[in-house]
């Protein structure tokens, strides 16, 4: 469903962060991404996701589009700029969900209607399948609340609800346990590979967590910027 090829990345008057990293994910399976920090993990999700861009390489997704159910490959960076970000646009709507380390839900939004928003733009908001994912995630009795009544780990928790409400077909998640404490850390890292494994999306994860990456099918290391060992759940 995506395959990154031959990607670099450069800052001006920096050395490589990237270089010519390639690998793919199929449907519904889950990647850990792993390394030291300032290797380029967070780089490279930024540019899968389209907020940073690579200086060569392409980032090919096979994706369903929600108005008609039909596969459509979306490939970037494509050479005429608006096309590009129309692509993008139509991937980060649909196709993509997000769980960023320090949560970004919006303050003056309930946790329902955090959780909502995506869907509500996608337009497939499903009532049931919220609630599904309220009681998953074990934060029914918080919907009403804001996000400055929770502590961090029922505001992780809302975050992962947030990225699969409007059914992502990939979620990527930078750090998402960065922030908490090893208990709560645990916790919301089984959360969120039972909820995305459940949605039936592909997962790519960074972290630096070793337990939690051993969850996940396949484990990348990046060294320098390059792909320096590819390990799958068999080898673990």
């Amino acid at each position: 469903m995506l395959e990154i090829q031959n990607l670099s990345k450069r800052f001006q008057n920096g050395p490589d962060v990237l270089s010519s990293l390639s690998f793919s994910i199929e449907h519904g399976e889950s990647v850990a991404i792993v390394g030291p920090s300032g290797c380029g993990k967070s780089t490279l999700l930024n540019i899968i996701s389209g907020l940073q861009s690579a200086n060569s390489g392409k980032v090919k997704y096979q994706m369903r589009r929600h108005i008609d159910s039909k596969a459509e490959v979306f490939n970037y960076p494509i050479e005429h700029e608006r096309k590009t970000e129309k692509t993008l646009n139509i991937l980060r709507k649909e196709n993509l969900g997000v769980v960023f380390q320090r949560f970004n839900l919006i303050e003056h939004l309930t946790v329902l209607e955090n959780i909502a928003l995506p869907a509500e733009h996608k337009g497939n908001f499903e009532p049931d399948y919220i609630n599904s994912l309220l009681e998953k995630l074990d934060i029914q009795f918080h919907e009403h609340k804001y996000p400055a009544q929770l502590s961090g780990g029922q505001q992780q928790r809302v975050a992962i609800a947030r990225a699969l409400a409007h059914k992502p077909q990939l979620v990527l998640a930078d750090e998402p346990t960065g922030n908490l404490d090893p208990k709560t850390a645990s916790a919301v890292g089984d959360l969120l590979f039972d909820a995305v494994s459940s949605s039936g999306a592909a997962l790519i994860l960074v972290t630096h967590s070793l337990a939690l990456a051993k969850r996940a099918d396949r484990l990348l290391e990046i060294r320098d910027g390059a792909l320096y060992r590819v390990q799958d759940d068999n080898d673990q």
